[in-house]
């Protein structure tokens, strides 16, 4: 049965608020919404008339972040999530088109791609970049972090980075031999595997403090994109792929890893 339907003119992927707002942003004309998750009435609009990046992020304190771009400038922005003052904007180099993730700290950790293709990491009080990284991404993926801090993300050359979050210092590299897509961004298990899909149909599990491949699973399609996993409490592995299907792997993991941001949106429901 439909509760409720809305239409504030955005078509990017939801995060949820701890009070159940629902905060989304639109591809083309930028405006960042939210909504109030009981009725889908418009709480307050960020109208900035630029596209937005791939996903929003919500902070303990209920800060939203999000990356803004169009042929006028590219930047990142906090805004209040309870009445949609901005706090602060970061204007960055190339456009922050990609997904959002949090760390120790509150640190901000946002890809950009075109033309300098870079990670920041920003301060999330302020903004403030503390260090980049030279990375070409897919549009749309982002890092997953681990207990201790390090940042994973995958390359468009089918390389999957493991980065001190600090420094921004590599730690290792592995080479999948695929590219790794925008949608699948790593997930980390509770037992130190790191997975992540690329564009041949495979899902990778490596080691997270050494980058030594574990197993590899293979649909057995070609260009066949895989969506970001996503892990349940038990630690099956659940993932789509571009050829129509959702597959659940059994893995050695009993659960996410209990780390700040293990998987895209923080945690399966996005909150």
């Amino acid at each position: 049965v439909k509760i409720w339907e809305s239409k504030p003119g955005a078509s990017l992927p939801s995060c949820i608020g701890a009070d159940g707002t629902v905060y989304l942003g639109g591809e083309s004309g930028g405006n960042v919404y939210a909504l109030y998750g009981m009725t889908g009435a418009k709480k307050w609009v960020l109208r900035e008339a630029a596209n937005c990046s791939e996903w929003a992020a919500i902070g303990v304190d209920g800060t939203v972040y999000v990356g803004l771009y169009d042929n006028r400038g590219r930047k990142v922005c906090a805004v209040d999530g309870k009445t949609g003052a901005k706090i602060w904007e970061s204007i960055t180099e190339s456009r922050p088109d990609n997904a959002v993730a949090i760390g120790l700290g509150g640190t901000i950790y946002i890809g950009s791609s075109d033309p300098d293709d870079k990670l920041y990491a920003l301060h999330g009080k302020t903004g403030a970049k503390q260090w980049e990284f030279k990375i070409r991404l897919y549009d749309g993926n982002s890092p997953a972090i681990g207990v201790d801090g390090t940042v994973y993300v995958g390359s468009f050359y089918g390389k999957a980075y493991a980065l001190d979050g600090k420094t921004g210092v590599k730690k290792w590299e592995f080479i999948s031999g695929d590219k790794i897509n925008a949608f699948s961004m790593p997930a980390i298990g509770d037992d130190g595997t790191l997975y992540f899909g690329s564009e041949e149909g495979k899902v990778y599990a490596l080691d997270e403090r050494t980058g030594a491949k574990k197993w590899i699973f293979e649909t057995g399609e070609s260009n066949d994109f895989l969506t970001a996993p996503t892990m349940g409490r038990d630690g099956t592995l659940y993932f789509g792929s571009q050829k129509g299907k959702v597959y659940a792997l059994k893995t050695s993991s009993k659960g996410p890893a209990k780390s700040p941001w293990p998987m895209r949106g923080q945690n399966a429901q996005h909150t």
